[in-house]
């Protein structure tokens, strides 16, 4: 048992978003092997998750001065401003613990400082693939801007996550490949799933993601597509931002705007199937393993099932390229074993998963 773990991230852990939910799958696999576990990331004023009784949160302001500045200082994050304030508060841990290959500037530093301590990195996907992606469409924004000051600084800041931490940690085997390194994976995990409750569903698929996020608005558009072709299925779209991309054109397909996190609880419980229509976009994708914890049979795209390798000869897996290809072809009336979804799920993406990898990494 370690005595002490600091984990240092961009995000924050009340978060719903896809980075928020790692940081909580790593703090989770965290508070199972060490006394105490310290967050330092970013400040917002929502409360949506109890955190285990030994991790304490100490948490600073995102702001505009503070993302400028620290990208002065050549770290792609707003953390940097808050340098002399992070040194003080990792005195004391045994481990220094980076979620983001943002904060590579940080990791050279604090390696410097204290040189006796070990550092691990977990990237949760490839950050030049996807400021690629964010680039390629140019506007006048500041975020714009942003992005563009980031991509050239994020492979300096990949390369000092690599070169000046213990070990790193990937979300995924082909994420790992590309930086030709050991195959230390934590994938998307979620709290052990004892739902028993298969009889209480409706007859919906069900899509989720947030939506201020350029890929998931594109999957939107094919979600759309997809009720289209299939006008007798219902068809719901549930996340954080989507009032603004929602429109009423057809009668099968529900918008549900920003639900709380008990509301999704129950999206989610109430679904027949999933649909995970995203087709660009690096990392593994949250919700294909969120919709196996509720037992959900899954159609989806390649991308889609990215980190997902152990489950390609699964019958409760669809694979498909294109809305055209689920014409005619989803249905309300097949009999799903949702018990053998769920027990895959526990085998494979639980936060136990998170725990023993934690562990085989520490135990270099």
């Amino acid at each position: 048992m370690i005595k002490n773990v600091t984990v240092i991230s961009i995000n924050s852990p009340q978060e719903l978003t896809g980075g928020g939910h790692y940081l909580r799958c790593l703090l989770k696999g965290y508070s199972k092997i060490s006394n105490n576990v310290l967050v330092i990331g970013k400040e917002i004023n929502e409360v949506h998750f109890k955190l285990d009784s030994n991790i304490e949160c100490n948490l600073f302001s995102k702001t505009l001065f503070s993302d400028f500045c620290s990208r002065l200082l050549l770290l792609p994050s707003f953390l940097f401003v808050y340098l002399f304030n992070i040194i003080n508060l990792i005195k004391d841990s045994d481990v220094i613990s980076f979620h983001s290959s943002r904060l590579g500037m940080l990791v050279f530093v604090l390696s410097k400082i204290y040189p006796d301590k070990k550092i691990l990195c977990h990237f949760d996907n490839v950050e030049f693939l996807l400021l690629k992606d964010k680039i390629s469409k140019p506007n006048f924004s500041f975020k714009y801007f942003l992005n563009v000051v980031d991509y050239y600084l994020i492979r300096m800041s990949e390369y000092l996550c690599i070169r000046y931490s213990n070990s790193c940690s990937f979300i995924t085997k082909s994420d790992a490949n590309y930086f030709s390194q050991s195959n230390f994976i934590i994938p998307i995990c979620y709290d052990f799933s004892s739902n028993n409750n298969f009889d209480s569903h409706e007859n919906y698929y069900l899509f989720t993601a947030s939506f201020d996020f350029e890929p998931n608005l594109i999957a939107l558009n094919e979600f759309k597509n997809i009720a289209k072709n299939n006008p007798e299925i219902k068809f719901v779209a549930a996340g954080r931002k989507l009032d603004a991309h929602s429109c009423n054109d057809l009668n099968n397909l529900k918008y549900i705007d920003s639900p709380s996190v008990d509301d999704m609880d129950l999206i989610f419980k109430r679904a027949f199937g999933y649909i995970s229509c995203v087709i660009n976009g690096s990392g593994m994708k949250t919700k294909v393993a969120e919709a196996m914890k509720y037992g959900l049979p899954i159609y989806a795209t390649e991308n889609s099932l990215i980190g997902y390798e152990c489950l390609t000869d699964k019958s409760y897996i669809y694979k498909y390229e294109c809305a055209n290809d689920l014409a005619g072809k989803l249905n309300t009336n097949f009999h799903v074993d949702r018990k053998v979804i769920i027990d895959d799920f526990n085998a494979f993406f639980s936060i136990e998963r998170v725990k023993s990898e934690l562990e085989r990494i520490l135990s270099l």
